[in-house]
Order: structure tokens, then sequence, then C-alpha cells
């Protein structure tokens, strides 16, 4: 009996058409994987290089914005709790630090003096104090700027710094759909 004509024939006939079924459906989704991909896929290509100060700036719609550091000094008033006076006191302090839609992203503090203040605002009646019990005691702690950078905003974020004298540098890059 020759193949061709043998029972076979027809169970031959069946596998491939399977197969060739098969190697349709698996080529047809692979397309439309790969089209689906391409289709929500998006891109990034360089805009601009910017510096932002204390005016708050808005990353525009089709944007992101990449922070890549940070520079100068603002000052400003830390609050700390404090065991010898059994409540929170504040501190003057010069430090550098960002806002990202109103949350403080500190970069850095140095002390600006020893003088402890009731008010939040470092104003009214002050004392000295021990300096060190401040720092050793304090909530929070010089932080270096490789724990923070780079930083990634999208579109509509707010971003400005704590002082006129404090700028970030800012990488703006276009949405490429």
């Amino acid at each position: 009996m020759h193949f061709l004509t043998s029972p076979f024939r027809l169970w031959w006939i069946l596998l491939f058409t399977k197969l060739n079924a098969m190697k349709k459906t698996i080529s047809t989704l692979s397309f439309l994987f790969l089209i689906g991909l391409t289709a929500f896929s998006q891109s990034l290509t360089f805009g601009s290089a910017l510096i932002i100060s204390n005016t708050p700036s808005t990353v525009p719609t089709g944007k992101v914005w990449k922070i890549t550091g940070a520079f100068g000094i603002g000052e400003g008033c830390i609050g700390n709790y404090n065991s010898a006076y059994g409540t929170i006191r504040y501190k003057k302090t010069n430090y550098t630090a960002f806002f990202v839609d109103g949350t403080e992203v500190p970069v850095e503090f140095f002390l600006k003096s020893i003088e402890h203040y009731g008010a939040s605002d470092c104003t009214g009646s002050s004392s000295t104090g021990d300096q060190s019990y401040f720092l050793s005691n304090a909530s929070w702690s010089k932080v270096p700027s490789t724990t923070v950078f780079p930083m990634w905003v999208p579109a509509g974020t707010v971003v400005n710094t704590n002082g006129s004298t404090v700028k970030i540098s800012v990488l703006e890059f276009n949405v490429v759909p």
C-alpha cells in the first residue's frame, strides 16, 4: 500500500492542517502583541536644560523633568523635640531643599545658630542650648544628594525651592508617543 493512499494519509493531512493553523494563530498573536507594545510605548527626547528657583514651576503637558541636583543655601526654621525643654524647640538653620507638589525634599542642612525658639517661625524670645544635643537628637540629619538625585517628575507636577538663593538643575524631556 502506498503512503498517500494509506489510512495514515488522512491523519497526516489533519496533522499538517492543525500545525499550519497553530502557526498562523501564533504568528497572528505575536504580531498583535508587537503592535500592542508599539502602540503603548513611549520614548523621551531631550528638550532643554533648566534652572528652577523658588518661583513655583509646573512641568508642562507632554514633558517630564529629571531633577539632577540642587545648589545654594536657603534659610529656614527646623523643629525638634528637646527633652531638656519638654517641648518642641525650633532652630534657625541654613539648608538646601526643594518642593515637589508641596512636599519638601531636603538635600543638606547647616546649623546657623545655637539659639532655640518656641515659635515655629523662629521668632520671639530665644534661649541658647547645647548645640550637640540638638544635632544628635534631631529628627533630621544631613542628607547626601546621592540619595535624592536623579528624581523624575511627570507633567503637571509643581516644583520650587526653599529660597531665592537655592536653585535646582533640571533636564526637560519631550514624551514622544
